[in-house]
């Protein structure tokens, strides 16, 4: 629960929601895989049902983070992609998740260093 509430206060200084970060961060991976990123997509990337990814897009639109695009391969489908302002936001924020990620880490390393006895497996307990 640390890892799960530090995640949540990271985010929240960015003003986007756990939701809204899944779906930016896997906006990010279809945009680094160079593939036109649907809200079918997205849904299933970040696990989200559609209901709630449509939510959480209309209030990213809203903020001015991402904006749809009509597909050029299926008049059906709504393409999502980046407005300059929600790229920039993503970049910092994954920064940022990642810096704390790695300081989590050594944190709870050190932790499991202090701890009486040595409770990581041993050659001896398989």
């Amino acid at each position: 629960m640390l890892w799960r509430d530090t995640l949540g206060e990271i985010i929240a200084e960015y003003g986007i929601t756990q939701t809204q970060y899944a779906i930016l961060a896997s906006l990010r991976w279809f945009e680094d895989k160079k593939t036109p990123a649907t809200q079918t997509h997205l849904a299933r990337q970040a696990r989200n049902d559609k209901m709630t990814l449509s939510k959480a897009l209309r209030r990213l639109e809203k903020n001015g983070l991402v904006t749809g695009l009509n597909s050029v391969t299926d008049n059906r489908a709504t393409n999502v992609a980046f407005t300059e302002r929600g790229h920039e936001l993503i970049n910092k924020a994954v920064i940022s998740i990642e810096s704390a990620g790695e300081a989590f880490l050594m944190l709870v390393g050190r932790t499991e260093e202090s701890l009486p006895g040595d409770h990581r497996a041993t050659d001896s307990w398989q």
